[in-house]
């Protein structure tokens, strides 16, 4: 799937990307993160980020989205600038 991600946090809370969310980063390392978030609504989630080349990431993200648990794994790499329309 190709999705113009205009902000990183978005990627952070991909589950939640069009929620209005508070985080907190709970690790950041330079090339690791973990952010935590909660969401209006009492949604919630906390992914781990990993750069795996300077284009591109690993995203591990669990929580709970409409009442029910998701967890998976995402993979994200810059293709370009988003474009404008």
């Amino acid at each position: 799937m190709k999705l113009c991600v205009p902000k990183l946090v978005m990627l952070a809370q991909f589950e939640h990307r069009n929620a209005r969310c508070s985080r907190s980063v709970i690790r950041d390392n330079g090339s690791a993160a973990t952010v935590h978030y909660t969401c209006v609504g009492g949604d919630f989630g906390q992914s781990d980020l990993r750069l795996v080349t300077p284009r591109s990431l690993s995203i591990q993200t669990q929580g709970i989205s409409g009442g029910a648990p998701f967890k998976y794994t995402l993979l994200a790499r810059r293709a370009g600038d988003c474009q404008s329309h």
